[in-house]
């Protein structure tokens, strides 16, 4: 007997594959997973790619600090007085906001908003400066209407023809109320002067100092009232320096008229009495 010889294996035969660039149809009519094909010519580019190969250009947003600069110089613009903060940080803002923007190349919006952030941040600091100043050197108090409302102020900015709520009867004075003359006053600055105009002369001493505002308020007396003092009902009374504020003040001096315990109505310049 001759030997049996190995049966080859039974290889399947197995349909053929589709090509790549087509799905793979799977049972139920849904493709299955393969390369899709390429698309018709002159159609768009895929998703996220521009024409030409070139990107899409970076999506820009709001810049945050540019609305807060322009939201605290608006607000500067009616807050000012209260010690220039609001305006202040509305200039700061503006500022660093409108630098950061210009080197985002694009990718920051809110120009305008920063710069009129700290346009108008800038106009609330100058006018918080000014307001301190006014505040400071008391032009504030001048706003008062005298005509009806006592308005106190600093000594020092009395003029001649102002009239006083009473004369002060302290050893130092600070400050007089001044009011209308057509209200009954006390008193009525008649003369001002300074025995220091040039800030170089030394303080003489109260005595001396005296002596000098006696002699001023009396030869002013008559060109004022219309009548000489001996014969005037009104008394003199006035203000001298001292020596704390003998430079700074320049030896300012004030003269005053009125009656002695009694209120006077209306003015006493040429009233001749």
């Amino acid at each position: 007997m001759e030997p049996m010889q190995p049966l080859e294996p039974i290889v399947p035969s197995l349909p053929p594959a589709p090509p790549r660039s087509t799905p793979i149809q799977q049972p139920g009519g849904f493709p299955g997973w393969g390369t899709a094909p390429l698309p018709p010519p002159g159609s768009p580019p895929p998703y996220g790619v521009a024409p030409h190969g070139m990107p899409f250009a970076p999506i820009s947003r709001s810049y945050g600090l540019a609305t807060a600069a322009l939201v605290c110089g608006l607000l500067g613009l009616v807050m000012f007085w209260f010690f220039g903060i609001v305006p202040l940080l509305g200039l700061i803002f503006g500022l660093i906001s409108a630098k950061a923007i210009k080197r985002s190349s694009g990718t920051l919006t809110g120009l305008g908003k920063a710069r009129a952030g700290w346009i108008t941040g800038l106009i609330g600091v100058a006018g918080a400066g000014v307001f301190m100043w006014a505040a400071s050197t008391g032009r504030l108090d001048t706003a008062v209407d005298t005509d009806s409302n006592p308005n106190t102020s600093p000594y020092i900015e009395a003029d001649v023809g102002d009239c006083v709520r009473s004369f002060p009867d302290g050893e130092l004075v600070y400050e007089l109320e001044f009011l209308s003359c057509d209200l009954p006053h006390g008193v009525e600055v008649y003369l001002e002067g300074e025995l220091n105009p040039d800030g170089r002369r030394e303080y003489p001493g109260d005595d001396a100092v005296l002596i000098e505002v006696e002699q001023a308020c009396g030869d002013g007396f008559e060109a004022y009232v219309g009548r000489s003092y001996e014969s005037s009902v009104f008394e003199v009374y006035y203000l001298y320096p001292r020596a704390l504020g003998w430079k700074a003040e320049r030896g300012a001096y004030f003269c005053f008229v009125g009656e002695v315990g009694r209120t006077t109505t209306g003015s006493a310049f040429q009233s001749d009495r």
